[in-house]
């Protein structure tokens, strides 16, 4: 299991004891469970401060562009984080938030298998699943909502 580093205001000891219930060496207990959580959170969901998460939302809010697009140009490429391959050539980085959000769309209830997968396998799973659910949509048996 990989362990990130995070800059986060907590006792050194619960980090310590964090990580060890993370590698399994130790047993849990509430504070450190919670800094746990602290330590196994994407980038995209773990902050240092209120403020920090603040600025990383408004950045984001001016950086995202709502568009339509069919099923069938979407792909997913494995780069550093999985992306998604947009029809006009550039790459979207999935957070952990869009990522569930694709992954439900296509039919799989399990986000957790998904980010437990090396990422050229995951791409390759839910690229099978877009491909699927486009079929469907084209042969009629689904309808676009």
């Amino acid at each position: 299991m990989q362990v990130r580093n995070v800059n986060v205001n907590i006792n050194g000891n619960a980090m310590q004891d964090a990580i060890l219930v993370a590698q399994g060496k130790k047993q849990g207990s509430m504070i450190s469970g919670a800094a746990m959580e602290l330590v196994k959170r994407s980038a995209d969901e773990s902050y240092a401060t209120l403020e920090d998460c603040l600025e990383a939302c408004y950045k984001s809010r001016q950086l995202s562009r709502q568009a339509t697009v069919n099923l069938a140009e979407l792909s997913v490429s494995p780069e550093d984080t999985l992306s998604l391959r947009l029809p006009n050539g550039n790459n979207a980085r999935l957070t952990h938030y869009s990522l569930g959000q694709l992954v439900r769309r296509i039919g799989y209830n399990s986000l957790g298998l998904i980010n437990r997968l090396p990422a050229q396998l995951a791409s390759d799973v839910i690229n099978e699943g877009l491909r699927v659910l486009q079929m469907l949509v084209m042969g009629g048996f689904l309808t676009r909502n």
